[in-house]
């Protein structure tokens, strides 16, 4: 029996239709994400960083309009398909289980500010700022992210991989270069120069995909593969 249970709004495969619009969905969140880039370099920046002058509000100004933009859309798909909410794994249940499972998962990563308190001299993040970056991490980075690969473009890519392991490995390849366009287009790099420079560290969040992927498909409920992605995202800064 395979590690990944991955289900979608129904017990049979997703039509090849579904895949298409799923690919068609993530090229959608890679151009959002590459004019998200060109917006962060230019002037306009400029002007809500004047209007903002507190970093963490020009932070959730730049960021709530572009987790917007990417989610809306994916829930007019759901709603013009008919499919519920659960079916991108936005359900009550399993839910705790869920959760325990992700703070579980987390617990691998948390020597990582433990040792830079030890060797290096930083603080640990516990004050209430930390709480709200936390949860910055977790309503904005997090939960959007795995809304999207893990939730629905997974699973509805198997309309047109039949292999749920091909499947699961194809997502982690568009999840790691969604990572791409804004630093491409923040940085003026074309495509092949910027994989170049940090093919590890799209191998890590590759890795770090089939991570979240194992979290979620133990309960196929969102909340403990969003609660350990946000805490990793939070833990590494």
């Amino acid at each position: 029996m395979t590690s990944f249970h991955l289900t979608c709004s129904t017990n049979t495969r997703p039509a090849v239709r579904e895949g298409i619009t799923a690919l068609l969905y993530f090229v959608y969140v890679n151009v959002i994400y590459y004019l998200l880039g060109l917006f962060y370099k230019s002037q306009w920046m400029d002007q809500l960083t004047t209007a903002f002058p507190d970093k963490d509000w020009m932070r959730l100004a730049f960021t709530v309009p572009a987790v917007v933009l990417q989610l809306v859309p994916l829930f007019i798909i759901l709603k013009l398909r008919g499919e519920t909410w659960g079916s991108i794994g936005i359900k009550r249940s399993k839910i705790v289980l869920s959760i325990i499972i992700g703070l579980i998962a987390v617990l691998p990563f948390r020597w990582i500010p433990i040792a830079n308190w030890m060797f290096h001299g930083k603080s640990l993040p516990l004050d209430g700022g930390a709480v709200l970056g936390f949860l910055y991490y977790l309503a904005l980075i997090a939960l959007p992210e795995e809304l999207i690969f893990r939730g629905y473009i997974q699973t509805r890519i198997m309309g047109l991989i039949p292999s749920k392991f091909v499947a699961i490995l194809t997502t982690g390849v568009l999840f790691a270069i969604t990572h791409v366009p804004f630093q491409m287009a923040v940085l003026n790099l074309n495509y092949a120069g910027y994989i170049a420079q940090t093919y590890m560290h799209l191998i890590i969040i590759l890795g770090l995909h089939l991570y979240f992927t194992y979290i979620y498909t133990r309960t196929n409920n969102i909340a403990g593969s969003a609660l350990c992605h946000a805490l990793i995202d939070f833990i590494i800064g």
